[in-house]
């Protein structure tokens, strides 16, 4: 068996992966959606929101995790970003470089999972009136 197709100094990452690629764009986008979706949406829309931030926060730890320098996560992170309806960009690019930021500092050593469910918390509780009011 080969085992430089999946592990090496020159192993093809996740995320040139074409389903790992869509699958991060999906959730990106979903990730996006304006401030304004806090006062339109109901609350089961708002956890599936939520949800998909969380994930993406999720996703960024699990980069961090494997390897990818901030640098690398930022340029990544630009692509996806330009990619999206131009309504969009400035939020995502906002919410994105605030994630990239904090799981490079702050949290950089929390694990993936706990990135999730934390996140998960905060989102929640914000969308609920401010039930956390302290930045994850």
């Amino acid at each position: 068996m080969n085992s430089s197709r999946t592990r090496g100094a020159f192993a093809r990452h996740w995320f040139f992966r074409p389903a790992a690629s869509l699958a991060l764009f999906t959730t990106l986008t979903c990730a996006a959606l304006p401030m304004s979706a806090y006062a339109q949406t109901p609350a089961g829309s708002m956890g599936k929101i939520c949800a998909a931030r969380a994930n993406n926060a999720k996703l960024i730890a699990l980069d961090r995790d494997a390897g990818v320098t901030k640098e690398q996560e930022w340029r990544k992170t630009q692509a996806v970003v330009q990619a999206m309806p131009p309504e969009r960009q400035a939020y995502a690019q906002a919410e994105l470089s605030s994630f990239i930021d904090g799981l490079y500092g702050r949290y950089a050593k929390l694990p993936p999972q706990q990135v999730y469910t934390q996140y998960l918390a905060y989102c929640e509780g914000q969308s609920s009136g401010g039930g956390a009011t302290r930045t994850p």
